[in-house]
């Protein structure tokens, strides 16, 4: 038998099958290892987040949306409370068991991103970071970015307003002020104008002597500095000059601490802006229907409508002070809450799918209908049955972020204790924003 009859014969019988399917079966098993999804704990996401209101059943329920759109994908999710936020987070980080999603707020990320705790989305994925950023206002998505690079992606944020009792600007026959800068009387909404509806609000309704109704509610004694920042935005002063490192008020923040002294001496502000802070005490004479206006937080919205049903509130744009050069002298307290991805996570894509997916309109609506918040994208609403939020979305344009560094919140320390010795008569404006320059500059400038 020649060679190549061997060979046909080989070919032909049984052993020809055999070589085939082993060696096909073999190229089979290696194409499915390339192609197929991960299969069941081939991969795991942990995510984190504190709550606002929502439950971990609310967010299993959204998440396994994605683990059916992402088969042998699972996520662990943790759904917390905000008390020990800081141990919880800086332990995890520390210890190289992050979760591999987390929910910051702007303020917060940022002392991750510093350390090199957290990805650089746009290295890692920068045709997606490029498209996303058109979907979110620019003042909410560069607090998503530190040292040139976006390290989270908006998903809520909260803004301060003023609110209004509508009943008490009825019986002094005073026009409510704008909740909309289409408003006819939108550019007469200043700081004088602010001041004579305030003194006009101020009253003495039994002729004893004493004031029993007061134009604004407000202390310098809060625990955060949201609704006292806003004097020195609308004078044209920031907090922090990140650029530079040092403070950003020593020119301009005095203008807005006068105005806060100017207020206090004409008697306009229930218990002299010095009323203690402790549970929200001071907000009481609004909450009572003794005072006219009051800053609040969009957290506050559905709040007063279920606790105060028959307090007659309205939420309205902030006056424009002198610094009209910076968000147009309106600046107000905004911040946002970002989702973000751990340098360590050993599944970065999977991970950063996850936040795209929980950041699709629809999916944001969802929880946002829940915790009754305000999604990030330009193109979430509020529903339309809850008309006190509606002046936050185009009020939008004047939440003022924080200027993102390391050290913000020993600054807020150091600037609020300045403002509250103003406010108590200890310093006079001038000098109090001179002093607190001097000491944000020495901490800026300290390792």
């Amino acid at each position: 038998m020649t060679f190549t009859e061997k060979r046909l014969l080989y070919l032909r019988g049984a052993v020809a099958p055999h070589f085939f399917m082993s060696k096909l079966s073999s190229l089979i098993a290696a194409l499915f290892l390339l192609a197929r999804p991960l299969l069941a704990d081939d991969v795991e996401i942990r995510w984190w987040k504190a709550s606002h209101g929502a439950t971990s059943a609310d967010w299993e329920q959204l998440i396994g949306g994605f683990e059916t759109e992402h088969p042998g994908v699972s996520v662990q999710v943790v759904h917390h409370a905000w008390a020990n936020w800081d141990e919880r987070y800086t332990s995890a980080f520390i210890g190289a068991t992050p979760p591999d999603v987390s929910y910051m707020p702007d303020e917060f990320w940022v002392r991750y991103a510093a350390s090199g705790h957290l990805a650089r989305l746009d290295e890692l994925f920068p045709e997606e970071i490029e498209a996303m950023e058109a979907e979110y206002p620019p003042n909410l998505w560069q607090l998503g970015r530190y040292g040139g690079h976006q390290y989270g992606i908006p998903y809520m944020f909260v803004g301060y307003l003023l609110c209004i009792n509508q009943a008490l600007f009825d019986d002094a026959g005073i026009a409510h002020p704008p909740d909309d800068p289409g408003d006819p009387h939108f550019a007469d909404w200043t700081w004088a104008r602010f001041m004579e509806v305030a003194k006009a609000l101020t009253r003495d309704l039994d002729g004893d002597g004493a004031t029993d109704q007061y134009g604004f509610v407000w202390t310098a004694l809060e625990a955060n500095p949201n609704s006292i920042y806003p004097f020195l935005w609308q004078a044209g002063a920031d907090i922090i000059d990140v650029p530079n490192n040092t403070n950003g008020f020593a020119a301009r923040g005095a203008a807005g601490l006068q105005f806060i002294r100017d207020l206090i001496d004409a008697g306009v502000i229930a218990g002299d802006g010095i009323f203690p802070a402790a549970n929200e005490l001071f907000l009481t004479p609004f909450y009572e229907g003794q005072a006219a206006m009051a800053l609040f937080p969009s957290t506050s919205v559905i709040r007063i409508g279920e606790d105060f049903p028959d307090l007659n509130v309205r939420f309205v744009l902030p006056p424009q002070g002198p610094g009209t050069d910076f968000y147009d002298g309106r600046g107000t307290f905004g911040n946002a809450g970002f989702w973000v991805v751990a340098e360590a996570s050993a599944h970065k894509r999977e991970a950063f799918e996850l936040v795209q997916f929980l950041n699709r309109r629809a999916n944001m609506a969802r929880m946002m209908d829940i915790f009754k918040l305000f999604g990030a994208r330009n193109d979430w609403r509020p529903p339309t049955e809850e008309p006190l939020l509606q002046p936050f979305v185009p009020a939008r344009r004047y939440l003022v972020p924080y200027p993102l560094h390391p050290k913000l919140r020993q600054t807020h320390s150091l600037l609020l204790a300045q403002i509250q010795n103003m406010v108590l008569g200890d310093v006079m404006p001038e000098e109090a924003i001179a002093t607190a320059a001097r000491q944000v500059d020495a901490l800026l400038g300290t390792r």
